[in-house]
């Protein structure tokens, strides 16, 4: 007899769960990390994620999270509460349609609050097609390779192209960055720790009050939130002497290449197109000095201010260089707020990638 079950995750799970994960090949290595999931579901200030579970004979089988990674939905004004669905996970013998469906479906039911969650290219059609939920929006990718590994699958001359265009590519960005600095007037603040000061507070708090769609973050989600990263840099942009926007940069290994992730962004307003050159030329600069790999970010496609981040000198990443594509489902949320959640400012830090 199988009994699907809740409860708020704690420190006696963690070791069900690790057991779970190592059941089957994981790309995400974290999750066979006891204090990285500790950290993840039970340390967040917003409080404990809600474990969905089920058992056959006493032996965990299957699972799912909602946790409130992405801090709170903030739209029209008003702040919600949201919910990240998180590490489904069933066991090979157990993976019927009617088992997926009722944990699945449990999760949205008894989640108190607004639920995200991305799929990948298996399950969207699960999410599409059987259950007839709606996509909302796609993230879209964009990056700048900076070194051959990403490129280790294919041949020598292929390699050898590349290499030859990089490095004309960047020299050309090397002399239009000395051009650009005469003429823009943003001024970046380079930082290497991540903190919630009162420029921050203000910069949200005006996002908020201008109608914004987007996760409202405090201090203490800060602290949080950017806790396991040991390589960071964070980019206070202003101008006039106002700070009007950040940007959070990590380091951080994936498929055996050094990334340098921009995780987290936040605009006041769209920027001219030379501020928008000296931020990217700025964020180059720093993964080249760190020996980087690739530069990389996600966004949503139809938010204004993914668009300072998106586009030259970047590349837009299509899918067919990515594990999956990363359509966005949303859930508990009433229809009136459809159009506006559509645009909604989603970055990498809003939900459990890297």
């Amino acid at each position: 007899m199988i009994k699907f079950e809740k409860k708020l995750f704690s420190n006696e799970d963690i070791d069900g769960f690790i057991e779970l994960s190592k059941s089957e090949f994981l790309r995400t290595k974290g999750m066979k990390n006891s204090k990285f999931i500790e950290w993840k579901f039970i340390l967040n200030p917003l409080g404990k994620s809600n474990y969905f579970y089920f058992k056959f004979k006493d032996n965990l089988v299957g699972r799912i999270m909602s946790a409130q990674y992405p801090g709170k939905l903030a739209m029209d004004k008003k702040i919600l509460k949201s919910f990240c669905l998180s590490d489904l996970f069933i066991k090979k013998n157990y993976r019927q349609l009617s088992n997926l469906k009722t944990l699945y479906t449990k999760c949205l039911d008894e989640t108190n609050g607004v639920v995200f969650h991305s799929s990948n290219e298996n399950s969207e059609k699960f999410y599409t097609k059987i259950l007839n939920k709606k996509k909302f929006f796609d993230l879209i990718s964009c990056g700048l390779p900076l070194s051959l590994k990403p490129l280790k699958k294919y041949n020598l001359f292929v390699k050898s192209i590349y290499c030859i265009f990089i490095n004309i590519y960047l020299f050309h960005l090397f002399i239009l960055k000395k051009i650009g600095q005469l003429f823009s007037k943003c001024k970046i603040e380079h930082n290497k720790n991540i903190f919630f000061d009162e420029d921050v507070k203000k910069l949200i708090d005006l996002t908020f009050y201008n109608g914004e769609c987007f996760f409202y973050k405090d201090s203490k989600f800060f602290d949080w939130r950017y806790k396991p990263y040991e390589n960071v840099h964070f980019l206070k942009i202003y101008k006039s002497q106002k700070l009007i926007g950040y940007i959070i940069l990590v380091e951080t290994e994936v498929l055996e290449l050094k990334n340098m992730i921009i995780i987290d962004f936040l605009f006041l307003k769209n920027l001219s197109l030379l501020d928008r050159f000296k931020i990217k030329n700025k964020i180059i600069e720093i993964s080249k000095r760190n020996s980087c790999d690739t530069i990389y970010s996600l966004g949503n496609k139809n938010n204004h201010m993914f668009q300072n981040i998106i586009g030259y000198p970047f590349f837009n990443l299509p899918d067919t260089l990515l594990p999956h594509s990363n359509p966005m489902f949303i859930h508990n949320l009433p229809e009136k707020n459809y159009a506006q959640v559509a645009n909604i400012n989603f970055t990498i830090s809003d939900f459990d990638y890297f």
